[in-house]
């Protein structure tokens, strides 16, 4: 089976739905707030390393037309990430932040699909099957995916 490597990245996304107070997050959430508020460039690197494990990233191939003629349908054509960076954090939307964000995604292609296949197909249209959210078990009745965003972008490596 071949892989495809996909990178996509997201500016300042925030999510659909929001929890009701900050309080109700890990501890960790008012924590990096409080030296944000102190000095965000400052404790730049330990507010996004502290709030990292709670973000991921998937590439949900039902966002792109036809793409069943393309990706196969394993896991229902919704891939998890391999790898995501945080690019940056903003506390003034809260109580989740907004992220910026970064990752590579492996996406298996049909039998007799190739690479430039996908290129002439849409390469430009992959941006919309990249997803970002926060990861936080006691919110499954919100919606803490990408609500919207300032930019996003995919490409093929």
């Amino acid at each position: 089976m071949t892989i495809l490597k996909v990178g996509g990245n997201m500016d300042w996304f925030e999510v659909a739905e929001q929890p009701s107070s900050i309080d109700q997050l890990p501890p960790v959430f008012s924590e990096m707030k409080k030296i944000w508020e102190e000095d965000p460039e400052k404790n730049y690197d330990r507010i996004v390393e502290s709030l990292s494990p709670y973000i991921g990233g998937r590439f949900v191939a039902d966002n792109l037309f036809d793409w069943e003629h393309y990706f196969d349908d394993v896991s229902d054509g919704e891939f998890e990430a391999i790898e995501v960076n945080v690019a940056g954090i903003d506390f003034s939307h809260e109580p989740l932040p907004l992220c910026k964000v970064e990752a590579v995604f492996e996406v298996p292609l049909r039998k007799g699909v190739s690479k430039e296949d996908v290129v002439d197909w849409g390469e430009d249209e992959l941006f919309s099957a990249v997803v970002f959210y926060w990861n936080l078990e006691d919110f499954e009745d919100l919606d803490l995916t990408v609500g919207d965003h300032s930019g996003c972008e995919a490409y093929i490596l």
